[in-house]
């Protein structure tokens, strides 16, 4: 893995989004803070549903499940569980 390697997934409207995988282990890191405490820290929420195009009322925890997912895929496709 190297700080570039790609994490594809679908956002909210089925478009295919690719970030640096990286990018995608701290994006749900954050959201996983922010599920916790309810509060959007340094906006990672406010990221990550620009990046999934999502409604403005979908649930935080519900883009969490989603990159969670994502992101546990995205290790197995490189071995890296």
């Amino acid at each position: 893995m190297t700080p570039t390697t790609p994490a594809s997934f679908y956002d909210f409207n089925g478009e295919v989004i690719e970030v640096h995988l990286i990018s995608l282990m701290t994006i749900v890191s954050g959201l996983k803070l922010s599920v916790k405490f309810n509060e959007d820290f340094q906006g990672t929420v406010s990221s990550a549903r620009k990046i999934l195009s999502t409604p403005k009322g979908y649930p935080t925890e519900d883009i969490l499940h989603h990159l969670s997912t994502v992101l546990e895929e995205t290790k197995e496709y490189y071995n890296l569980n």
